[in-house]
């Protein structure tokens, strides 16, 4: 079994208090998220360190425990569709970080650019661990009403 820990700095903490999430019900979204794709018979515990950056795009730091979470949401027209952004932001990159951390994917693997990524180039939408994060994407949109 993997266990996930969220080390939330400040600005992620007021984020899930705007939006009345419990760090906890997030923590077991995660924790069910990685222990149906990754099975283990030995029990695992990991702490993820959340930083909010000032930017409508978020990151993982490749080979850490780090993730840098959007403050701003892209092209949301109310409070419902910001806080399933900024949650979908989270798993997005937890995904990427069970690609790294626990599936031991190398960052090679990732072959695009950051310039790739702000045109949404073919090569980046089409790169299998990028398609991976959007299908999680999708499966905490359903598990949203858990989160209250």
């Amino acid at each position: 079994m993997i266990n996930i820990k969220l080390k939330c700095d400040k600005s992620i903490n007021k984020k899930l208090k705007t939006y009345k999430i419990p760090k906890r019900k997030l923590e077991n979204i995660l924790t069910l998220l990685v222990n149906d794709k990754c099975k283990t018979r030995k029990w695992w515990w990991y702490d993820i360190k959340i930083c909010g950056i000032n930017d409508t795009s978020s990151g993982y730091v490749w080979g850490s425990d780090k993730m840098e979470i959007a403050l701003r949401s892209h092209d949301c027209k109310n409070q419902k569709e910001r806080k399933l952004y900024f949650i979908q932001s989270i798993v997005h990159e937890f995904r990427h970080w069970v690609q790294d951390q626990i599936e031991k994917v190398p960052s090679k693997a990732l072959n695009y650019t950051e310039r790739d990524t702000e045109n949404l180039t073919k090569k980046y939408l089409d790169n299998k661990y990028e398609k991976e994060a959007r299908v999680w994407e999708d499966k905490v949109e359903g598990m949203l009403d858990f989160l209250k």
